[in-house]
């Protein structure tokens, strides 16, 4: 039980790194690999509106939980190279 606990917090923090990192360090005012077809998140986080703002609460605590499905939808059956996901470089028109 506590084992499963542990995996899910890592994960959970994994998927927390992989957005401080995309929205830190993106060129763009919409990533492509964090649009979900109705609205992205943008960089960098604000933590002040984190435990004020439920709809960007939960924006942000979807896009830390689905890292993994966008990962292995934009990398392994997509196009976008590891260094593209992780940076964020490719922009959505």
């Amino acid at each position: 039980m506590f084992f499963l606990i542990r995996l899910a917090l890592l994960y959970c923090l994994i998927g927390a790194g992989i957005l401080f990192v995309q929205l830190g360090s993106t060129p763009c005012e919409r990533p492509l690999v964090l649009d979900d077809g109705t609205s992205s998140l943008k960089g960098p986080i604000e933590f002040g509106r984190l435990g004020h703002d439920t709809a960007y609460t939960s924006r942000v605590f979807k896009d830390v939980v689905f890292w993994l499905p966008r990962l292995t939808d934009y990398i392994l059956t997509g196009d976008i190279s590891v260094k593209n996901f992780l940076f964020a470089t490719d922009c959505k028109r």
